[in-house]
């Protein structure tokens, strides 16, 4: 994966895996410039319209200077990852009542 802003770019390599049945998506960085990364969606069902969505992220850079360039576009960058699911999940809702 690359992320970034502007000029600035990260990349890693990451494992993602889907559990259906344990109702998860965990994803950890296997290479690039993390100590580690660790992210954690969790799906809950609340009844049979409804389901409680858990986003969380854990992570650490080796480099003490790019920890501090990079941890703000790290922070933006995963609240507009949960803002572009809440917005795939209005559409996909939508669809489903039509």
């Amino acid at each position: 994966m690359t992320v970034g802003l502007a000029l600035f770019e990260v990349s890693y390599a990451n494992r993602t895996v889907g559990d259906a049945v344990g109702r998860r998506i965990e994803v950890e960085s296997i290479d690039g410039p993390l100590r580690y990364l660790r992210v954690i969606w969790q799906f809950e069902p609340t009844d049979d319209e409804h389901t409680k969505v858990e986003f969380s992220v854990s992570y650490e850079f080796d480099n003490p200077l790019l920890a501090g360039l990079a941890s703000r576009i790290f922070a933006s960058m995963f609240g507009e990852i949960m803002t572009a699911f809440e917005r795939r999940a209005r559409q996909l809702c939508k669809r489903k009542t039509e």
